[in-house]
This record gives structure tokens, C-alpha cells and sequence, in this order.
């Protein structure tokens, strides 16, 4: 209930409160955010696909409304770990209500109502599901799993579902169930049988000898009245000899024509505009006696082949309507049709095969339509990893005119990360190994603005490793070095320029790997320094460390005998510095130091060795005074133990806590709020403390973040993207903290808005009082500061503190 009368008194505070707010017209304070405390970002960057194979896909609402699940044979689904089977509902990856998942593979789901409710009926060659025992067939109501009484099996193999169809054979709807088996339920049962909520039946003498698979079943009507088929690898179906595909009329089998020579994997009904007709795929090429490469049609008389077919397996068959008339889509391996190929998945018109965009690289096992309010989409399942020139993780869905892979993110590792403004705004860069960058293909080369991704040029030949923002005397330049040829359509050896539209070599640039890249100014002006594994730098020599000036190479000093892996600017008290780290000695063969100080003049040992190679730098105050941070495989600095990681602050060498017994790649400084600390990341797994492959220093102890990641931290880098400043992460995870993280992660606070700053200009200001008194006037609930349901005098006072405090 709104409560917008006021008394006299209440009145004239809030007539006195409007003249003070009049008279502080000038006033304007910073519209502070609310405090939170950091986490992972959800929801940012979630993992394509699943990382093996799907073979079964359906639609099912599972009471949080219409889903696509997902089974076959994998691990993890969007990043998530899931067993066999997972849920993707248009925008994110479910896993955890499902349980401990399937202890084996799946590869048939339908939807059945028994009479109790619909449910998820789930088929394989699994024996529990959540840990419940099911034998190779589960019912998913969409909160638990049941079995379906004793389930399935085999008096000669290990027994296995492959197909699910509900059929009416005139007693009322029933779950037919088909695969190899020779028992269900315990009843004998050939291959084939019938469920109708509480009991198992045969059908006749079952199909083919108990050792032959059915591997998939439809109900079609040839004009005689509806019939279940089968199809698979048999050769007999109720004791008479009947090849690959059989009817079932509701009492006993026959024969479909004389079919093929060899296996039918599909069946599908599709009407080409000539009446409905049974469609089979598989890899037999005769059927009814008539050539029909691997796909053919039975009008409920005669087998006829389907255009020219293909030379290679049809596994899978469906019909979608992509906006232009159903069609049929086959898919599996495919191959070539009439001289032209197709790349796993063709569509059949009524009249001739067309492609699918670019197709799918490798087999396609299974197909389903789901429409995730956004309109029907067709799903595709399987072992590839692309889809069109999208990278997609075993699936994908095609809308009818391209194909996306569930979940936002990177399809693969990310090596290198920086912040840089091409003229559009600051933005993150990353390059490594993906191959799609959100939705979008994207060659190892993308920009994320904060809200999503854009793909820009080709990416590297090979590897980058690093990636700096520095202006050469032309403008600001995005600078990437690595291990490569070319780069974009450009060649480059090893390092090249991004001015924003496209890439340009340092001239004949370096002539092998590069490691890492730093600004820093000797006396003489800005230059850019590349450190690595190279012998020569613009065809100059340059022993692992080379300076570019904006027009040509130069050796620094007489270079470090071996190779750099990190460089950093750092002032001991006496002036910045360069500091190069890796596995090298200065000029002394034999002698490693793997540590040095270049003053712009000559290079110097930094206190002492370390006596083992050194992967990152990084420069942090702990409170102290900024110290120089080393990180690698060594073991001791200066003479002093420091596992895995030591500070010098000038002086001397100390260890940096208890240490690290697997190497860290990459160090940065960060604040999310408690005070600047030092991020690292890495190869390292929690052995003191609550925290996998990334960890805080604070100065006094290391701690996690959250849960940490399940992989490789390879880069980390700090970039504001408008929720605020974060350290982001990238490398060959696919969670951090427990979410979904495709190569690349969040890590801070999302700021909250100021509740006074009613306006979103980022200011407290007379028109915020002014744009409150509206909404109050209007009683309009937004108005109600105080959180009662109400509008009163008290909300004014709320929102005067909240604007005295500023927010």
C-alpha cells in the first residue's frame, strides 16, 4: 500500500528539505559504489560444448522449463563436470541437479508419460544413475532418478540400449526399448521390448539372435494404420528372415521390402511433398534391390534412393524447418554425393542435397530441433570440433543460416593477455589457440569490451606469448611476439604491430622465439625490449635481449648467454632499471646467474643466483617498499631457500612464504577492494593452502581465490570493464571457482549502483533530488528508500543519508 499523506509538519520538513537542497545546488558529490567482495564472474565466459562425445539428444521440460539434455560420453559440459549427461536451456550449462551423472554412456533419451507425469526416459550402457542402480535404462522426472525394475541385460554380452520410441499399439501409450540385450526386466526379451510404467513384455520373438544390434526405431503410417519400425544390424525379426528393418504392427513382425545389404543406423518420417515416407540411413548401398548409396525411401511399398546418396555413413536423420519449408538433414560422415562432398550433415529439399554452411568436421551421432525462445534451432551431436568455421566441442546448432555452439568464451587455450586502446576505448586483448571468440570465429586474435566479444585479424601461424600496449614515435600499437611466420596475411618473424586495422612486421624482425615484452626508457627515449631464445634482432646480433627504438633493432649491451623468459622496470633507490630473468649466465659460460639488471649501459648480476630458471617477474609493495618478485623452478636466491619464489628488495633475497613446488607463469598486481596485493598463477596445485593454479600474496601469507581454477594459468593481466576493476585470467582452464570459465576468467567485485544516484550520471546532484521527488510524487514504488512498501517521510530521510554519505 502506497502511504503518500503527510502531515502539516511533515509537510513543511519536506518544503525545508527541498530550500537546503536549492541552496547546495552546486554541491556534487562522486556517486560511490556500493562494497562487495570479489568473485568469479558467472555467467561471462561460459565453456562450448562437452569434451568428448555426444550421442543422444531431446528436449524436456524438466520443471524449470523447456531444455535441451545432452548425452553420450564425456566428462564435463560447458567447463562443469557431468557424467555422461548434461542440460544446456538456451543460456547456460545445468549439471549439478543431475546428480553424480551416468557411470557410463548414453545414447538414447525420449519423453514418456507413464501416467504419472512426463518424465526423461534415459538409455545406454550405464548401470547407475546417481548412483542408483538402473541397468542401461533410467527415468529422469527432473528432480530424481528411478530404475525401470530390473532394467536390462544379456545372457551372451554386455548388453546395451540404443534406441527409445513411445508407441500406441491399440492397448495405449507405451515406452518401446531396443539395442542388444536378451533380458528385461528379467523377462526374455530378443533386442526389443516393451515398457508400460510397471511391467517389461516382449514383442514376438524379439529381433535378430540376441547378439545383433537395433540401433533405431519411428512410428510410421504407410496407410494400413500407425507401425513401430526398427532398424539395425539383424536379420531376423520374429523368427522369419527380414534384412535391417522390420514392422511391428502391435501383434507380430514382417518384413519391410527386401532391404538392404548392410547396416540401418536411422529412420525418420518425411513428407517431400509427395506424401509422408519412411527414410533409412546407414552405410548399406542397395535397397529393394536398387542402388541407394547409404540413404533410401519406402512409400509403404517400394524402397527408392534419395538423389545420388553418399559414399559414407549416415548415422543420424531429422527433419527441421529452418524458415524455408521442412527439410530432411542427414548426418554422420557423409562424404562425397554426385562429386560434391559434404562435410558430415546435408539437407534434402524434396528434389537434392544442399550443404550445411561449411558442414562439421568430423562424425555426427545424433540430431534434435530445440527453440530456446528464440526460435527453433536444429542441434547437432557428435565427435567434432567445429562447426562451419565455429569451434564447437561435440555440438552445435544451426538456426538456417549459421551454426553456434552452446556457451560464450574461448574454444581453447589463451597465452597472452593486455589492455590497450586502439582509438575506440581501452579494451582486453588475448591471443593463444582458439578458434572462436563468443559466438564468432575468431583466429587466436579477439577484443573483449566488457560486455562481448569481438574476433579482429588472423592470429599468429604459431604461438604468442606475450602482448604489450607501447608507442613507438607512430601512435599507440598493440605489440605481439611469440613464434611464428606470419602473422594475419602478414609475414613477420616472431614479432609484429597491430595498429587497429592490421599487422606490420618490426622490420626483419627477430630470428627466433620471443618470451616476453617491456617498455622502458634508458636515457635515451621509450623503447620497446624484447627478451626469448634468439641469436639475432633486425639481422643484427642480439643475444636474448634486443631493443626497438620505432624504426630499427639494437643488441643491449653484449647480451646473456642463454635464454630470457620475463622482463620488468624496477628501481632499486638508484633510478629504474631493466630486469631480465630466465635460464642464462652474463658472458661467463657455465656460470648461470638467470637473473640481471641492465642500467642502460652494462649488465649486472642482481645479489647473487638463482639456481634455477626463472618463468615471471613482477614489481609489488607489500607495505615495505616496492621489492622486486622472481618466480620459476629454482630453489634458492642468493644462497637462501625460496622454493619456487623469492624478493629482492635491492639488497637482499628472501623467500616469499612456504613456496611452490610446481612453476608459476605469471604474476600481477592487483586491488580488489582490501588493498593492492600480488596475484600468481600458474602450474601449481593447493599444498598449503585452499587454492589450485592462482593464489594472493598479500605481504604477510598467500591465500586463494575461491576454489581456484581446474588448469593452467597462463596469463593474468587488469582491465576496468565497466562493472569495475578486474584481474583477468586466461590459459587452458575451464572453471574458476566452480564456474564455468572458457580459457578465460573474472576475478573481482561487479559494483553495485549508488541508490541515491537516481540519474546513472556517476554524480549526487540536485536533479537526483529532483528525479526522487518525481518518483515519490508519482507514488511510484521505486521511491520507497526504506524497503516498508510504503511511501512516507521516512524514505526522504533514507534517501538524504544515503546522499550525505555518498552511497
Amino acid at each position: 500500500m502506497v502511504e503518500r499523506e503527510l502531515s502539516v509538519g511533515q509537510r513543511a520538513l519536506r518544503a525545508w528539505w527541498a530550500v537546503v537542497w536549492l541552496a547546495t545546488l552546486v554541491l556534487t558529490l562522486p556517486a560511490m559504489a556500493q562494497p562487495c567482495e570479489s568473485e568469479w564472474a558467472e555467467g561471462l565466459f561460459g565453456v562450448r560444448g562437452v569434451d568428448f562425445s555426444v550421442r543422444a539428444l531431446a528436449t524436456f521440460d524438466d520443471g524449470a522449463g523447456n531444455a535441451l539434455y545432452v548425452g553420450g560420453q564425456f566428462t564435463l559440459a560447458g567447463g562443469q563436470p557431468a557424467r555422461n549427461l548434461a542440460v544446456w536451456d538456451g543460456a547456460a550449462w545445468r549439471t549439478s541437479a543431475l546428480g553424480l551423472g551416468l557411470d557410463n554412456a548414453v545414447n538414447a533419451m525420449t519423453v514418456f508419460d507413464d501416467g504419472t507425469g512426463e518424465a526423461l526416459y534415459v538409455g545406454g550402457a550405464f548401470t547407475t544413475a546417481d548412483g542408483i542402480a538402473v541397468n542401461r535404462i533410467a527415468r529422469w522426472d527432473g528432480t530424481a532418478w528411478t530404475s525401470l525394475g530390473e532394467g536390462i541385460g544379456s545372457r551372451f554380452s554386455r548388453p546395451e540400449v540404443f534406441a527409445l520410441e513411445v508407441f500406441d499399439d491399440g492397448a495405449g501409450p507405451a515406452l518401446y526399448v531396443a539395442g542388444e540385450f536378451t533380458t528385461a526386466g528379467g523377462e526374455a526379451c530378443t533386442s526389443i521390448a516393451r515398457w508400460d510404467g510397471s511391467t517389461w513384455a516382449p514383442l514376438g520373438a524379439g529381433l535378430g539372435l540376441g547378439t545383433d544390434e537395433v540401433f533405431d526405431l519411428e512410428v510410421f503410417d504407410d496407410g494400413s494404420g500407425p507401425a513401430l519400425y526398427a532398424a539395425g544390424r539383424f536379420t531376423v525379426a520374429g523368427g522369419t528372415t527380414t534384412y535391417r528393418v522390420a514392422r511391428w504392427d502391435g501383434s507380430a513382425w514382417s518384413p519391410v521390402g527386401t532391404v538392404t545389404d548392410n547396416t540401418v543406423y536411422a529412420l525418420a518420417v518425411f513428407d517431400d511433398g509427395t506424401g509422408p515416407a519412411l527414410y533409412a540411413g546407414g552405410q548399406f548401398r542397395v535397397a529393394g534391390g536398387t542402388p541407394a548409396n547409404r540413404i533410401a525411401r519406402w512409400d509403404g511399398s517400394t524402397w527408392s534412393r534419395v538423389g545420388d546418396g553418399f559414399d559414407s555413413t549416415v548415422r543420424t536423420l531429422a527433419v527441421f524447418d529452418d524458415g524455408s519449408g521442412p527439410a530432411l538433414y542427414a548426418a554422420g560422415t557423409l562424404g562425397l554425393s554426385g562429386g560434391t562432398r559434404f562435410n558430415s550433415i546435408a539437407r534434402w529439399n524434396g528434389s537434392a542435397w544442399n550443404h550445411v554452411d561449411k558442414g562439421l568436421n568430423d562424425y555426427v551421432r545424433a540430431l534434435a530441433t530445440f527453440d530456446d525462445g528464440d526460435g527453433p534451432v536444429l542441434f547437432a551431436g557428435g565427435d567434432f570440433s567445429a562447426a562451419g568455421d565455429v569451434g564447437a566441442r561435440g555440438i552445435a546448432g544451426w538456426n538456417g543460416t549459421a551454426w553456434s555452439p552452446p556457451g560464450e568464451g574461448l574454444n581453447d587455450s589463451v597465452r597472452a593477455l593486455a589492455v590497450h586502446d586502439d582509438g575506440s576505448g581501452e579494451a582486453l586483448y588475448a591471443m593463444g589457440d582458439f578458434t572462436t571468440a563468443g559466438r564468432e570465429a575468431a583466429r587466436g586474435f579477439a577484443r573483449w569490451d566488457g560486455s562481448g566479444w569481438t574476433p579482429l585479424d588472423d592470429g599468429a601461424d604459431e604461438q604468442v606469448n606475450a602482448l604489450v600496449s607501447f608507442d613507438d614515435g607512430s601512435g599507440s600499437g598493440l605489440f605481439a611476439a611469440g613464434r611464428f611466420t606470419t602473422i594475419g596475411t602478414v609475414a613477420a618473424r616472431n614479432i609484429a604491430r597491430w595498429n587497429g586495422d592490421g599487422w606490420t612486421p618490426l622490420g626483419a624482425g627477430i630470428d627466433q622465439t620471443i618470451s616476453d615484452l617491456v617498455s622502458f626508457d634508458d636515457g635515451s627515449g621509450p623503447a620497446l625490449y624484447a627478451g626469448g631464445n634468439f641469436t639475432t634482432a633486425g639481422g643484427v646480433p642480439a643475444s636474448a635481449v634486443a631493443r626497438w627504438n620505432g624504426t630499427e633493432w639494437a643488441p643491449v649491451g653484449a647480451g646473456l648467454m642463454g635464454f630470457v623468459s620475463s622482463l620488468v622496470v624496477y628501481d632499486e633507490g638508484a633510478g629504474p632499471a631493466l630486469f631480465a630473468a630466465g635460464g642464462f649466465s652474463i658472458l661467463v659460460p657455465g656460470a648461470p646467474n638467470n637473473i640481471a639488471r641492465w642500467d642502460g649501459s652494462a649488465w649486472a648480476p642482481v645479489g647473487g643466483s638463482l639456481n634455477g630458471r626463472v618463468q615471471a617477474l613482477a614489481v609489488y609493495d607489500d607495505g615495505s617498499g616496492p621489492a622486486l618478485y622472481a618466480a620459476g623452478e629454482f630453489t634458492a636466491a642468493g644462497g637462501v631457500s625460496a622454493p619456487g619464489m623469492a624478493r629482492w628488495d635491492g639488497v637482499t633475497w628472501e623467500p616469499v612464504g612456504p613456496g611452490f613446488s610446481r612453476p608459476i607463469r605469471t604474476m600481477a598486481v592487483f586491488d580488489d577492494g582490501t588493498g593492492p596485493a600480488l596475484y600468481a598463477g600458474g602450474e601449481f596445485r593447493a599444498i598449503f593452502g585452499d587454492f589450485d593454479y592462482i593464489a594472493k600474496w598479500d605481504g604477510l601469507a598467500w591465500s586463494g581465490l575461491g576454489t581456484g581454477m581446474n588448469r593452467d594459468v597462463l596469463a593474468l593481466t587488469t582491465f576496468d570493464d565497466g562493472m569495475g576493476p578486474a584481474l583477468y585470467a586466461g590459459g587452458a582452464l575451464t572453471a574458476a571457482g566452480g564456474v564455468t570459465s572458457g580459457y578465460i576468467a573474472r576475478w573481482g567485485c561487479i559494483a553495485q549502483p549508488c541508490p541515491a544516484d537516481l540519474d546513472g550520471d556517476g554524480e549526487l546532484t540536485l536533479f537526483d533530488f529532483l528525479a526522487y521527488q518525481n518518483l515519490f510524487d508519482a507514488g511510484d514504488l521505486r521511491a520507497d528508500f526504506d524497503g516498508d512498501g510504503a511511501l512516507t517521510i521516512f524514505d526522504l530521510l533514507a534517501f538524504q543519508n544515503a546522499f550525505d554519505a555518498g552511497c
